[in-house]
Parts: C-alpha cells; structure tokens; sequence
C-alpha cells in the first residue's frame, strides 16, 4: 500500500492509475495534513511526498513523521 501526496491532481491521478495497473494499492491525498492523518490511522509500504504542497510543504511532513516509530520510507518528489 503506497501513500502518495501530490498537490497537482492531474499527476496524483496518472500514477495512481499507472500503479493500479500493476495491482498497487495508492492513496492519494493532496495535502501535508492530510498525509499525517492517514498514517496516523492506515499502514503503508511507502509513502511518496511531494516536496511543493499548498499549506505544509514536504519537509514539514518529513520533520513530523521522522519521530514517530514505525513510519514507512518516504521517498521525496
């Protein structure tokens, strides 16, 4: 299960469909908050981050996820 945050909703869209393709199971969700709560309440693999996002831009999500144990690999975008 792979969570990806991307602000840009034509692209969330595209991987998520390329993805689904191959039997990936994507959430997306546009939003830094939004990421942190659904780690908060679902398990990833990995969760890929956008490094441009609206109101918490990616290293704010990567700063609030790196104490909390059990995060998944974040791979920046």
């Amino acid at each position: 299960k792979i969570l990806y945050v991307e602000d840009d909703d034509g692209l969330g869209l595209l991987l998520q469909k390329r993805m689904a393709r191959h039997a990936y199971d994507v959430t997306l969700v546009t939003t830094g908050e939004e990421a942190l709560a659904r780690v908060e309440s679902e398990d990833f693999a990995v969760i890929l981050l956008d490094y441009t996002l609206p109101t918490m831009d990616g290293i704010a999500v990567l700063k609030a996820l790196h104490p909390r144990p059990g995060t998944p690999p974040v791979i920046m975008l």
